[in-house]
């Protein structure tokens, strides 16, 4: 009968132990008039909730990272990794019916890496995709921040000490997000005239750790090593930064009678 008004539609894959692999959705109201920056932050596949028969193909693949609109860095991540031979479940929710049923994902016959191995190399994959998330996470809040400061600022412009604060949390930001992702608008050729960000080298060492159904290398484990540890030294210096610097631009901005930024 199709969507009901008041209802919603999802449908989820789920692990044998009941853990959420992959879930799908309806395509948001309005989504053909968004522009692209808003598109890229999910560009589907959709459910067809309309009445009728319909066949929905997963690709048997975890989500990808967080993503950060217009981004263009972080490629090899709009997916996550393939799951691992075994049961699974697929649940469909349309309203308040919900349905589910089990079925097998066999392994490829060529691949000769035992269970261990691939669970292994998931678990990596999966930490270096919530990596990159944890980095899309902070620039998503950096860019939040920057534009409320960044309106208080010019809304003070006859307040110097307001100015003088908004600077200083501004400058911080920028040097953050500068570490963590490539700043600004983002062009096809952005590889050939910028160094790679912190978001950009785990996805290079995710491709080398996905390119073959093997146990992760010491090479492979050791460079996400070093790259996660200073993506968590940047999400630790933007703590800091709206602990502190922040926290001064709100009593400035109190001092001079204008409400805090949130």
């Amino acid at each position: 009968a199709g969507l009901p008004a008041a209802g919603a539609a999802m449908l989820e894959f789920l692990d044998a132990a009941g853990g959420v692999v992959r879930v799908y959705g309806v395509k948001p109201a309005g989504y053909d008039s968004f522009d692209e920056k808003q598109k890229s932050l999910d560009n589907g596949p959709w459910l067809d909730a309309s009445a009728g028969l319909h066949r929905f193909v997963w690709n048997l693949r975890y989500g990808g990272a967080l993503r950060v609109a217009g981004n263009k860095t972080t490629p090899e991540l709009a997916e996550g990794p393939f799951v691992l031979p075994g049961t699974y479940t697929a649940r469909l929710t349309l309203g308040d019916d919900v349905r589910s049923v089990e079925f097998e994902v066999v392994n490829d016959p060529r691949v000769t890496a035992s269970r261990d191995d691939l669970e292994k190399q998931l678990k990596l994959l999966l930490r270096m995709r919530d990596k990159v998330s944890d980095a899309h996470a902070a620039v998503n809040r950096i860019r939040d921040v920057r534009e409320q400061v960044a309106g208080w600022k010019k809304r003070a412009s006859a307040h110097p000490a307001v100015v003088h604060a908004a600077d200083d949390v501004l400058n911080g930001l920028a040097a953050i997000e500068d570490k963590l992702i490539l700043p600004g608008e983002q062009k096809d050729n952005y590889g050939l005239i910028a160094p790679t960000r912190l978001n950009a080298a785990v996805c290079e060492v995710y491709s080398m750790a996905i390119s073959a159904d093997a146990k992760p290398t010491r090479a492979v484990q050791s460079m996400f090593a070093q790259y996660a540890a200073a993506i968590e030294a940047e999400v630790g210096r933007l703590n800091t930064l709206l602990r502190t610097d922040l926290a001064e631009l709100n009593a400035a901005i109190a001092a001079a009678g204008l409400p805090a930024v949130v």
